[in-house]
């Protein structure tokens, strides 16, 4: 099966310059990554956008809570971004969010799950687990 040419371009872009990431450690690589993050200066408007804290057994996981313009009540969706549970953020995937809550429309928990390989598996599912346990009760 071939790549999308579209695709394959596209990946090709973001490869340029970029160092191979199985030769880094984890915190380079969302340095690196980080690094390549540029904020959209005006964000997609959402009704309401807030940050949280959920619990977890040996410490906390931050959230972020996005609320679509919408009325009456709303599905949830929480959001694991993406990474390989090594990098990206709640700000890497601010304007995905956004724009989530507003298509769907749903209320979207992004979850700060711990990061990999300071963090070994299952930590990052176990994270995800509490916050959906967390959403379910409210």
């Amino acid at each position: 099966m071939s790549l999308d040419p579209q695709v394959a371009n596209l990946i090709e872009a973001l490869d340029t310059g970029f160092p191979k990431v199985s030769t880094m450690t984890g915190a380079q690589a969302r340095a690196a990554i980080r690094a390549r993050f540029v904020p959209t200066p005006q964000p997609e408007p959402v009704a309401g956008v807030w940050d949280d804290r959920v619990s977890v057994d040996d410490g906390h996981v931050d959230i972020r809570i996005y609320r679509p313009e919408a009325s009456g009540p709303l599905p949830v969706l929480v959001y694991a971004h993406g990474g390989g549970f090594v990098f990206c953020d709640l700000d890497s995937h601010d304007g995905l969010c956004r724009n989530m809550a507003n298509l769907i429309p749903a209320v979207v928990v992004s979850v700060a799950y711990r990061l990999a390989p300071e963090h070994r598996w299952p930590t990052a599912a176990e994270d995800l687990y509490a916050v959906t346990c967390w959403v379910s009760e409210r």
